[in-house]
């Protein structure tokens, strides 16, 4: 049974080339330019598109300021470098793998103090961008501000390094698109991951999965 099916696929698909075929040949040269000329078109607009998505897409980058000689202020800051505003969805702040609960600002507050512990005078300013804020082009967020005591400063700058390493930030977002984003800064190291695109249905989202939720 299976095999008489096959056979009337495999006979139907030449009948089904030639008479395509025939049809266009009977046509004339007019026909295959109209063809043409619409393909060239659909191809054109794909790219447009292709283009205004790109021209407007954010871009995301992290860093911290480290304390120096008498200057014992430290910050950490989050930039959109990109081209295009990012909509916020989610902040997720995990410290050895495991989330601070509560709003952006307790979530980050919290894992300062358990970074630092005693070594921690105060923490002065933290930012808040809850889901729907907005991140325009260029625009800079300090996510905390903190002084640390002169002990650690003396360490130099690893000892300080190694107490911030063991922090995440994981940041959803959108773009004017629609599109979603992740935004995971983990080891100093920031990945960008198109939600829904190949890699992160076949890896990136099993590769972060601690970090995703």
């Amino acid at each position: 049974m299976r095999d008489a099916k096959l056979e009337n696929v495999l006979g139907f698909l030449p009948w089904a080339v030639d008479s395509a075929w025939s049809y266009i040949s009977a046509q004339g040269p007019e026909f295959a330019l109209s063809i043409a000329a619409i393909s060239l078109a659909v191809w054109n607009g794909r790219q447009s598109s292709r283009h205004s998505a790109l021209s407007v897409l954010p871009a995301f980058s992290a860093w911290a300021d480290y304390p120096r000689d008498k200057k014992r202020d430290c910050e950490i800051r989050l930039a959109n470098k990109g081209f295009g505003p990012a909509i916020i969805e989610d902040t997720m702040v995990f410290f050895n793998g495991q989330r601070k609960k509560g709003f952006q600002f307790e979530s980050v507050e919290l894992a300062i103090k358990e970074a630092f512990g005693q070594n921690l005078e105060n923490c002065y300013q933290v930012a808040t961008g809850e889901r729907g804020h907005a991140i325009g082009v260029g625009e800079e967020i300090p996510l905390a501000g903190f002084t640390v005591k002169p002990g650690l400063v003396d360490l130099g700058n690893s000892a300080f390094g190694d107490r911030l390493r063991p922090m995440t930030v994981t940041i959803k977002y959108r773009d004017i698109y629609r599109r979603k984003w992740v935004f995971i800064v983990r080891n100093f190291v920031g990945h960008t991951l198109r939600v829904n695109s190949p890699s992160y249905f076949f890896w990136q989202r099993f590769r972060f999965r601690k970090y995703l939720r």
